[in-house]
């Protein structure tokens, strides 16, 4: 849907977005309020993690009903958004008992001037620990997840991959890795804050829902 989703009452000239908008209730230090959705395009967003694990999962799924959503900006009826609420809800109580996994696809980085050299498992490990152990990356912080044109690299939060499958992607042939996460819970508690943007837009005479690409 969208980078950001906003909601403002129509017949007001106040945002309640930023630094001091209102908290949600029940998850105060959440990025998500009652008046901001922080959907984000990247594989960790709510979109990439809930959209990928639940069907109808995403931000656009739950707010399809409102209207044009191509437009970046709709106006919805209280029909609609109620409409919008059954599914957020549909989402909360799925998320309660979803596996909580991801999946990235991995292959050769296409910006690469030339093919990648590593043909064998040798050559992988010697990667590796080129990216481990260089020296001009300080110590600390630097040995962290990050990705290069090397590769990505799990130093600092190593990933429990439970399923290695050849497919097609970005950048060609490579290899799905299906990974555990941790938990669920900043999804689970984004999806509840999804709710109460929805409680708020009904609450409003004239409620408009936005978005940034």
């Amino acid at each position: 849907m969208g980078l950001d989703v906003y909601l403002q009452d129509g017949s007001t000239e106040i945002d309640r977005w930023g630094d001091d908008a209102p908290k949600s209730p029940t998850h105060p230090d959440h990025l998500c309020t009652p008046f901001y959705l922080r959907s984000s395009y990247n594989s960790n967003g709510f979109d990439g993690v809930v959209g990928n694990i639940i069907p109808g999962g995403t931000l656009w799924d739950i707010f399809a009903p409102c209207g044009d959503l191509e437009s970046g900006r709709v106006r919805p009826t209280k029909r609609a958004l109620r409409a919008s609420r059954e599914r957020a809800i549909a989402i909360v109580e799925a998320l309660a008992d979803a596996e909580a996994i991801g999946a990235e696809f991995y292959a050769d980085n296409p910006f690469r001037a030339e093919p990648s050299v590593v043909d064998s498992d040798e050559a992988a490990i010697a990667v590796y620990r080129k990216q481990k152990h260089d020296e001009k990356r300080p110590a600390g912080p630097a040995l962290d997840s990050f990705s290069n044109i090397d590769g990505a690299f799990f130093f600092g939060e190593p990933l429990e991959v439970i399923a290695a499958i050849p497919g097609r992607g970005f950048g060609g042939r490579g290899v799905y890795l299906v990974y555990k996460m941790t938990d669920l819970a900043w999804y689970q508690a984004a999806a509840d804050v999804v709710v109460e943007f929805i409680d708020n837009a009904l609450s409003m005479k004239r409620p408009v829902i936005s978005w940034s690409y």
